[in-house]
């Protein structure tokens, strides 16, 4: 039997998908209204399978990122969709040509103590964050370092194969990381960035500082 947590996880992958796939196609209200319906959909049949692989990989695994730090803390942690949130992205994504990156969270529940045979190097190594507060912000940043790596990668094989027929999977590749990296580290509401900010500013910063540029120079 499929666990619950997988079919959350691939329901708020597949409607992260479509959002980001009518953002990236023009096919949104104002494109319609632009008369731009029919170039609308061949775009958007051309990205979507491209989107559900890049989203795949971005969102899964920023998710999958927050979880297993969680579970090394020996916290229960799992992934629940947010019914509102898909239906704000999807409706965002269509009526504005907007992102809102939003579709669920890595719920944490209560810790369980770890045995002696089940202490790790890091334990050892490092028992100042096994504070809650470090082990809290820890927990937020690994999904959007997971983001950031990602998009350095789909980036350096942009450069490296510019000619290549791949080029705009690269290129969205980069682009969607970046945007989820730079939408998560937003410091409001229930979003990472606020967990991350009052965990750490510096590192808040230099996270989310050059990402916020970059976004307000190239779009």
């Amino acid at each position: 039997m499929v666990s619950r947590e997988i079919k959350d996880i691939v329901i708020a992958w597949v409607a992260l998908s479509v959002a980001f796939g009518f953002v990236f196609s023009g096919l949104n209200l104002f494109g319609i209204l632009s008369g731009r319906l029919f170039s609308g959909i061949l775009s958007f049949i051309v990205l979507l399978p491209v989107s559900l692989f890049i989203v795949g990989t971005a969102f899964v695994l920023h998710e999958l990122g927050h979880r297993n730090v969680a579970r090394h803390f020996n916290y229960f942690a799992e992934f629940r969709k947010w019914d509102s949130g898909l239906k704000i992205a999807l409706g965002f994504a269509f009526f504005i040509g907007a992102i809102f990156a939003a579709p669920g969270a890595v719920y944490i529940g209560q810790k369980r103590k770890k045995s002696w045979e089940e202490q790790t190097r890091w334990d050892n190594e490092y028992p100042e964050y096994t504070k809650a507060s470090n082990e809290m912000g820890l927990i937020s940043v690994a999904g959007v370092v997971i983001n950031i790596i990602l998009g350095f990668m789909f980036l350096g094989l942009l450069y490296l194969f510019p000619d290549s027929f791949f080029n705009f999977v690269f290129e969205l590749g980069f682009k969607i990381n970046f945007i989820l990296a730079g939408f998560n580290l937003l410091p409001f509401g229930p979003l990472d960035g606020k967990k991350v900010m009052q965990w750490n500013p510096l590192i808040w910063g230099i996270l989310f500082i050059p990402i916020a540029l970059w976004y307000f120079t190239f779009f």
